[in-house]
């Protein structure tokens, strides 16, 4: 019986062990298709990334090459918004638009008739400068101090303007200090033509100078010469007609002819180039103008030139410029009996605008 027990326990354990084994084998071969399997998902994960990033990198590609496109799409679009490019009808209707725009705060300070009128569209200038010299188109009206206040009324159709000049100095008796000399009063019309680039206007100014002392009621002669000498009735009167160009040093030329007084059928003619620099809240600009006078009698030609160097900011402005002679008998020298005296004069200005 121990024998037969023995044998049984044996054969048992065989048959246990070979089970055993057979289901390890069978595990094995299960693990083996599991991790082949997985390996192969793997693979195909990173091929699916390298796709995926593949198409991330053609998708931000052609992202990038649209928005160029857009921009080369808007930069030909503003570049048929030239007026080089329009046509006529289409300058005209700009140009209507435009003045339909201008003019709407005008009908509105129209139509309002309560105390509370609208004239948010007209601008109030003043401005007062500080100068070392009153220098005019090249010619020296005080070779000393000077004040030059000012006012301008903007916004409407036709800007005007008044402007002073107050002598401090009396240039070695040639002028009375503590008066003003001159008041001279202006008007000018920005004409409506359809262009971006051109700007043309008209003006008139007269000026007078009440200086002198006088008959405040006295008048001029048909010829232009006052009936007293000295009087406040003593004016001249001009015409001018002015071309900008919304170019770079903004050229521009101005075309004054006189109508009446001491300056009739006098014809001068400026021509001016700028350019503006802006550091920060100072503006900087320089500027050139060159001369050209043709009086009713005497010689005729290039009289001057300046050149300018102005500094502003906010209210504040300082300025310097420069007054060369360039024909003696167009603008003779002062010791010679002629205007031409100050080469260099400065100016300090305060100005605002409501």
């Amino acid at each position: 019986m121990g024998i037969l027990k023995m044998t049984l326990v044996i054969a048992l354990l065989a048959v246990t062990i070979e089970t055993v084994s057979a289901a390890d084998a069978a595990s094995a071969v299960e693990r083996r298709k599991i991790e082949s399997e997985l390996k192969a998902l793997e693979s195909q994960l990173n091929t699916s990334d390298k796709t995926a990033n593949k198409a991330q990198t053609a998708l931000n590609a052609e992202k990038k090459k649209q928005a160029e496109l857009e921009k080369r799409k808007q930069a030909l679009k503003d570049s048929l918004s030239d007026p080089k490019f329009m046509t006529m009808e289409e300058r005209l209707a700009r140009l209507e638009a435009k003045n339909v725009e201008k003019a709407k705060p005008t009908e509105a300070a129209t139509e309002n008739t309560g105390e509370d009128e609208d004239v948010s569209g007209v601008e109030v200038s003043f401005s007062i400068d500080m100068a070392s010299a009153y220098v005019f188109r090249g010619s020296t009206f005080n070779d000393g101090a000077v004040l030059q206040p000012g006012i301008e009324i903007g916004g409407l159709p036709i800007t005007v303007g008044v402007w002073a000049n107050f002598d401090i100095d009396d240039y070695d008796g040639a002028a009375n200090d503590g008066q003003f000399s001159e008041i001279d009063i202006f008007a000018s019309y920005t004409l409506p033509i359809p262009s971006e680039l051109l700007e043309v206007s008209v003006a008139y100014c007269e000026y007078t100078y009440p200086g002198a002392g006088g008959d405040p009621t006295a008048s001029l002669d048909a010829d232009g010469s006052a009936q007293a000498e000295g009087t406040f009735g003593v004016s001249d009167r001009e015409a001018a007609i002015s071309f900008g160009l919304d170019l770079p040093l903004a050229p521009s030329v101005a075309i004054n002819y006189g109508i009446e007084g001491g300056i009739e059928k006098d014809l001068y003619v400026e021509a001016c180039i700028a350019h503006e620099l802006e550091l920060g809240e100072v503006t900087v600009e320089l500027g050139a103008a060159l001369g050209f006078l043709s009086p009713d009698e005497g010689e005729s030609g290039l009289s001057h030139a300046n050149v300018s160097a102005s500094c502003s900011y906010k209210m504040l402005s300082v300025s310097v410029t420069s007054v060369n002679s360039i024909d003696d008998d167009v603008l003779p020298d002062v010791e010679d009996g002629g205007s031409y005296d100050v080469g260099v004069y400065a100016i300090v200005g305060v100005s605002q605008s409501f």
